[in-house]
């Protein structure tokens, strides 16, 4: 992960807190979602928490990527003319140790990216079908089942959250009605008001992220069974 990127996401975040006096995560993320509309780009505080939770905290699974006329936008906000100034005024001496810039001449480089252009050029020729690779995928809930969805498409035009394709996932998890539900075969989730959703396959409930319990006989006898008669 860029390092810079996490430091820029963590210092407009910090910026958000003193203009806003809000300490919570959600709440910087809506206010800097109205000031970045103010300023002309407009971005869901959704979106705002997923670029937090992945830059800052680490969370790779989440599918969201910080564009350059966002990254200008967030350096501008925090007081800087542009993101490359950030980039020239954010890059200290023990963090290029961490983070090496390559010094090497100019010559060297052009010769490099010469040498690397000839090459790609070549074995693009000979092996062209082997090289050839399917865009990443990423899959969102659409309330039954998940779907394939662009890893591009704005978190605006979907209901739920956009995560990495996971194929067991995909193809396993589905949400279950009533005279699908199996003992030992089933999960279930107690959702507000009481409710309980049954699902075909563990792991995390796609909306709340509540770990799923496997149908007992006991859930099977009591909420299930009554219904079916």
């Amino acid at each position: 992960m860029n390092y810079l990127h996490k430091k820029l996401v963590k210092r407009v975040f910090e910026e958000a807190q003193v203009k806003s006096g809000k300490n919570s995560k959600s709440g910087q993320a809506e206010y800097l979602s109205n000031q970045f509309e103010e300023l002309g780009h407009q971005i869901t505080s959704r979106t705002f928490t997923s670029i937090y939770n992945k830059y800052v905290l680490g969370n790779e699974a989440r599918a969201v990527t910080l564009k350059p006329e966002l990254l200008e936008f967030m350096a501008k906000y925090i007081g800087y003319d542009s993101y490359e100034d950030f980039v020239t005024n954010n890059t200290t001496p023990s963090e290029k140790q961490q983070n090496p810039v390559k010094t090497k001449s100019k010559y060297f480089n052009l010769e490099r990216i010469v040498l690397y252009s000839l090459l790609a050029v070549i074995l693009g020729g000979l092996c062209y079908s082997f090289f050839l690779k399917k865009e990443p995928k990423c899959m969102t809930w659409n309330g039954e089942k998940y779907e394939v969805v662009s890893c591009d498409i704005s978190e605006v035009e979907v209901p739920n959250d956009i995560i990495i394709y996971d194929a067991t996932i995909y193809k396993k998890q589905h949400k279950l009605s009533l005279s699908e539900v199996k003992v030992g075969m089933s999960y279930y989730c107690k959702m507000n008001k009481g409710a309980i959703e049954f699902y075909a396959y563990f792991g995390k409930h796609p909306v709340t992220k509540e770990h799923l319990k496997p149908v007992t006989p006991y859930m099977f006898n009591k909420y299930v069974k009554p219904n079916l008669e």
